[in-house]
This record gives structure tokens, C-alpha cells and sequence, in this order.
């Protein structure tokens, strides 16, 4: 079998040759160690965002999306993995200007709004952060409103530059299973999120609005996907921390359920599947969460307390799993008994059946040995075959 066909069998709860096996993102400084690169432009870690706003910002997008499409395709290739996760590229029409605040900070301003926001790279953990910004400055929600307005008048069309390294991907990779990473659908990361938050109880009108906008821009995102070809799209947006949803459990239910809901009606009128990520303890919604027409969910986060087998037995029906080898700590640490220790346990835990398809608990990050990846891979193999997959 080949690993569109893995997957498929995944999503349909039925066993495979063997137990499919990816990562979401696999960071620059991981990939360029399995191609054996001086440096890589894959996935979505701090460097790459970095050069990429570098890059687009002084004429030079179309090298860095030819580089970034051909290590992706080249990275994917070597690691002999089921599936892939397309990223987005910048478009070609640049309405935006970009100042160097030093090495490490820059702003971007939007040229026709005005709006701006501001940047910072963390080499040591390769992110970058979006600091700051002129709603995040204001007290009012004045900025929030005019923001929205401008989102609306531009989620009506896609601009099909940004497609450019999922056609690549499905041109050159189309044995795997295809996803596209999906645009946020809420605020998620900005610079204005505890704003946001404060948004619930001061303007619950305005969220609503603000939740209505980033639905109807997610539709035509759905429908622009589904023209590319993809197998999936990939939600993301953490919900939730250790200790449980980072709004209120109400809140949740009547905000985002109903979000996803409607992208996961119009990604399935399209034969597209639907994965959700989210990082944390997401039992006080489980019901709720697991019932809202996804048909995968990612993470499956144990530094949170979540528990494969418990959501396998209690939602395994309906949804395919990807998890959940922990990258906070055996990926990072751990030596190759403990690997594969906890690669066989994840297999015991998730893989009967089908419906499961292993991965770390997150991202490939820097702090990730690219030789324990490769290791995660192989010990996947070795250990997922089916029908005892154990």
C-alpha cells in the first residue's frame, strides 16, 4: 500500500499494511539534517517566518517559494512518510511594507489600512511571536471593528499564489495523503489575543461578528482547497491548556463548536476531511468537541493529562486520531528504548481498528534530535504492522 491508501484506511477505521505514520510540521533545523542541507526552508518554525517576511518584502518571493516547495517535496521523500501538511506561501501581490526594527524585531505595516504589527524571533526556541500592534495599543474596540471590516471586504475571493506549494506537493507527492493547513479561525496568536478574550463579556456582539467573518473567509478557503485537490485540511488553533479550556467551556459551545461545524459541512459536501488540533486537556468539552463533524483530531496531548485509549475506547468510532508521541519530552530526551517504548504504546493504545495514525503529540521542533524523528519513524514501522499492530 502506499501512504494515501494507509491513511484513507485510517479515516475509514480499517487496518492497513501497517499503521500510518507523519508529523504536521517538521522544523527547518530538523529537515536540513534529513536532506542533508546546508539550510532548509519547510514547515513553519521561527526561522523560516522570518525569511519568508525577509524575502517577500524585498521582491524575492518567487525564490523563496521555489526553495521552500522543493525542500518540502525533497524532505518528505526521504523520511518515506504517509502524509504531508501543505503550507500556504505568501501571495505575489504585496500590499504590505515591512521595517527592520534590528536582526531580531520588525513591523509590518499595511499600506492601504494602516494597520500595523509588530514581530520577534526567539532563535534559541525558533519562533516568532507577533508582539505588537495598533489594536493591541488602543483600549477601545474601535480598531477590532475596523479590522473586521477589512477582513470582510477581502474573504470573498483566494488568491490562488498562495496554492502554489500545495500544487507542488500533490504534483510531486501524490502517492501521500494531502492536507492543507487551514487559516486561523479566530485570533489565535495575535498580539491582541488577551483583547480578544476580554471581547466575550464587554461586546459579545462584536465576537459574534468577529467569529462570523473568519467563518465566511474559512469557506472560501474550504472551497479553494478542495479545487487544489486536497485529501484534508488541517485546523489549528489551540482551545485549550493543562488545566482546560482557555475560555469557558460555554463560550467554547457557542463560538467555535459552531465554527467548525459549518467548515466541517462544507469541507465534506467537497469530499474533504476535517483534523483538528488543538493542544490540552479538551475532556470538559470531550462530548461536544468529538461531536462536531471532525473527522480527525491531533495532539491528543499527554503533558495535558489527555489519555490515547481513554478517547480511542470512549470516541473511536468516528474519529481518527493522530498522536501522540510525546515532543515535549521522550522525542527531546529520550534515548531509542524509550522511543520505542512509548511508539508501541501509542500503537497498543490507538491502533486496533484503525482510525489512528501516529505522530508526535505536536510538531517536529528544534529541540527535537533529527535522528530521534527518524528513529520515531522507523520504530513506527517496525511495530505498526497490522493485523497485530502492537
Amino acid at each position: 500500500m502506499n501512504g494515501r491508501e494507509r491513511v484513507l484506511c485510517a479515516f475509514s477505521h480499517q487496518e492497513a499494511d501497517t499503521v500510518p505514520v507523519g508529523d504536521p510540521t517538521v522544523d527547518a533545523h530538523v529537515a536540513k539534517k534529513v536532506i542533508n542541507r546546508d539550510d532548509a526552508y519547510t514547515g513553519t518554525g521561527g526561522l523560516v517566518r522570518k525569511i519568508q517576511a525577509e524575502m517577500t518584502h524585498e521582491g524575492k518571493r518567487d525564490e523563496f517559494v521555489e526553495k521552500f516547495k522543493v525542500d518540502t517535496v525533497d524532505m518528505f521523500k526521504a523520511l518515506d512518510v504517509d502524509f504531508l501538511i501543505c503550507d500556504l506561501m505568501p501571495s505575489k501581490t504585496i500590499s504590505t511594507k515591512l521595517e527592520k526594527i534590528n536582526e531580531k524585531r520588525w513591523r509590518i505595516y499595511d499600506l492601504g489600512s494602516g494597520f500595523w504589527t509588530e514581530y520577534a524571533y526567539e532563535s534559541g526556541a525558533d519562533i516568532v511571536m507577533e508582539m505588537d500592534s495598533n489594536i493591541k495599543q488602543t483600549e477601545t474596540y474601535d480598531d477590532v471593528e475596523q479590522f473586521l471590516d477589512g477582513l470582510d471586504r477581502s474573504s470573498s475571493s483566494v488568491d490562488s499564489d498562495i496554492f502554489e506549494n500545495v500544487r507542488y506537493c500533490k504534483e510531486n507527492l501524490g502517492d501521500r495523503f494531502i492536507i492543507g493547513r487551514f487559516p486561523a479561525l479566530f485570533p489565535h496568536g495575535m498580539s491582541w489575543y488577551t483583547k480578544f478574550t476580554l471581547m466575550f463579556y464587554d461586546t459579545p456582539e462584536l465576537v459574534q461578528r468577529l467569529f462570523d467573518i473568519f467563518l465566511k473567509r474559512a469557506l472560501t478557503y474550504v472551497e479553494a482547497f478542495a479545487d487544489v485537490g486536497v485529501d484534508a485540511i488541517y485546523v489549528a488553533g489551540d482551545w485549550a491548556d493543562n488545566r482546560g479550556t482557555m475560555v469557558s467551556p460555554a463560550l467554547v459551545k457557542q463560538y467555535m463548536i459552531p465554527q467548525v461545524k459549518a467548515v466541517c459541512e462544507a469541507a465534506h459536501k467537497r469530499g474533504v476531511y476535517v483534523i483538528k488540533h488543538t493542544d490540552g486537556n479538551i475532556m470538559p468539552i470531550a462530548d461536544d468537541f468529538f461531536g462536531m463533524g471532525i473527522d480527525a483530531y491531533q495532539s491528543v496531548d499527554p503533558g495535558a493529562g489527555m489519555d490515547l485509549k481513554v478517547v480511542k475506547d470512549r470516541y473511536g468510532e468516528k474519529i481518527t486520531f493522530f498522536g501522540n508521541v510525546d515532543c515535549r519530552r521522550t522525542l527531546v530526551f529520550g534515548s531509542k528504548d524509550e522511543i520505542a517504548s512509548e511508539v508501541k504504546q501509542c500503537i497498543k493504545d490507538g491502533a486496533a481498528g484503525g482510525g489512528y495514525v501516529l505522530t508526535s503529540s505536536n510538531t517536529i521542533t528544534k529541540m527535537i534530535p533529527a535522528e530521534n524523528f527518524l528513529y520515531m519513524v522507523e520504530a513506527a514501522r517496525k511495530y505498526g504492522k497490522y493485523p497485530a499492530a502492537v
